[in-house]
């Protein structure tokens, strides 16, 4: 199996200190902290071969030394998403720092401001400015791939940003984690969603299956199976990876992959290799050039 969804936070603050994008992290954040090193002791536990270790912008804003450094002392298990701002001026050199010289396999973008923040939902610069555009171009340039999180809030306008760039950007693949916070009504499936059927259109646009979509659709009434059926008739298992989101979901990660393999139970064996594993890999497998 190959985690692509892993938040570790170091124990030493004085090395990483806490750099929160909207507000300091909650003072417990640092009290149990699941370092890389406690990642790999779970993941040996339940056989968990790779994991892509993500930023925590909440609790290290776009400062991602902890997950290059733990990914370059552990470089047959680890590889480092890394957060960029996409309303930087510097998100170019930002993705080429972080992905050319400290060896980062993918960055990952995301609006800047936590839900509770006065923000207007429509406020999309940080994907749709001429900034955000230099990360799209940097990481395509560099072999890199990109991730984008949208909220329950700017889900539907933020994929419609992402369709006019995935057509200029047609070798960058761009995963969409949370499987895009899909939550369908009842009876509805991903073709329900003309956003969805369009993203599938585009070959390098890659869907991300985690814990927060579990729960989710559990707490609404959804038969996770069969959800994920529907994801793979309409995007093929080759374009969906899984991510645990440890340390951010509830749950110890014995249960968050006991779920994860529950809802694929129905699939083929090459179905469910290609999301709980093959997918990740080929991600990775691009290998960005360092500088």
């Amino acid at each position: 199996m190959f985690d692509s969804h892993a938040h570790i936070t170091s124990a030493d603050c004085a090395r990483y200190p806490a750099a929160g994008l909207t507000e300091p992290p909650a003072p417990e954040t640092f009290d149990d902290p699941l370092t890389a090193e406690r990642l790999l002791a779970l993941m040996d536990a339940a056989g968990v071969a790779r994991a892509m270790v993500v930023q925590k912008m909440h609790t290290y804003g776009f400062d991602n030394s902890y997950v290059v450094d733990a990914a370059a002392a552990h470089p047959k298990r680890l590889r480092a998403v890394c957060g960029v701002d996409g309303l930087s001026d510097r998100v170019g050199d930002d993705v080429r720092h972080w992905v050319g010289e400290r060896g980062a396999v993918g960055v990952r973008m995301a609006a800047p401001w936590s839900r509770g923040e006065p923000v207007p939902k429509g406020d999309l610069r940080w994907l749709a400015s001429e900034s955000a555009h230099r990360a799209f171009a940097a990481a395509e340039d560099l072999g890199a791939f990109l991730v984008l999180h949208f909220y329950a809030w700017n889900r539907e306008d933020g994929l419609v940003v992402l369709l006019e760039r995935l057509s200029e950007f047609r070798e960058l693949p761009v995963v969409i984690d949370h499987m895009s916070n899909f939550v369908p009504g009842l009876g509805q499936t991903p073709v329900d969603d003309p956003l969805l059927v369009r993203l599938a259109e585009f070959p390098n646009a890659v869907l991300k299956f985690s814990t927060i979509n579990l729960l989710r659709w559990r707490d609404a009434g959804h038969d996770a199976g069969a959800l994920m059926q529907a994801f793979v008739g309409l995007f093929g298992a080759g374009r969906i990876c899984w991510g645990s989101d440890i340390s951010n979901s509830p749950g110890s990660y014995d249960e968050m992959i006991a779920s994860a393999q529950a809802a694929l139970a129905a699939l083929d064996a090459e179905n469910r290799d290609a999301i709980l594993s093959g997918t990740a890999a080929g991600l990775c497998g691009r290998a960005p050039a360092r500088a």
